[in-house]
């Protein structure tokens, strides 16, 4: 089986989108067997591509969701950064 995710998330701009890029693409070299993942910052929008080979759709579904959970703590905690610096 086949499987293939495009996600795109828009972070507010590109230098949000690279910060964001930078904290989660160490998780891909784990990633699970049959699994493979691409990222890029495309302006300020991230986006995240994720293939499957395989027969475990448990295991591909789990995988996406990781990224999104990984995505979701990097763009609170650069919104907390960002918004901590400017108030300095």
């Amino acid at each position: 089986m086949n499987m293939y995710v495009e996600i795109n998330i828009h972070t507010g701009s590109n230098e949000k989108c690279l910060s964001v890029l930078s904290a989660i693409e160490p998780d891909n070299y784990s990633a699970p067997y049959g699994v493979s993942i691409q990222m890029e910052c495309i302006k300020d929008t991230l986006v995240v591509r994720t293939g499957f080979l395989g027969s475990k759709l448990l295991t591909f579904r789990n995988t996406v969701d990781d990224i999104l959970e990984h995505v979701s703590i990097s763009i609170k905690t650069v919104k907390m950064l960002s918004e901590y610096s400017q108030s300095k």
